[in-house]
């Protein structure tokens, strides 16, 4: 399981082109990665359907993905310990 470093957040909400509501987070990670010096950075979306912890900048984070390459789950790693990003 990859352990990923919360950096950052930024929600969404808009109508598709099929006139449904879509609403969620964009969240920008940082992790250790095969032939990357340093650290690879990704945006990865989270659906509002998903609950996520309370996170600050910093914190490490598991997230899970199903076969499709999508969240189906966020936890914060245990090593962690936060005082909460504000939510909205």
């Amino acid at each position: 399981m990859t352990l990923y470093k919360f950096i950052g957040e930024r929600e969404y909400s808009f109508q598709n082109d099929k006139g449904e509501h879509v609403a969620g987070k964009s969240w920008w990670v940082v992790f250790d990665a095969d032939g990357v010096r340093g650290q690879q950075a990704e945006k990865i979306s989270i659906p509002s359907t998903i609950n996520t912890p309370s996170v600050n900048p910093g914190d490490d984070v598991t997230i899970s993905f199903n076969m499709k390459g999508r969240v189906t789950g966020v936890e914060l790693a245990k090593s962690a310990t936060t005082k909460g990003f504000p939510s909205k």
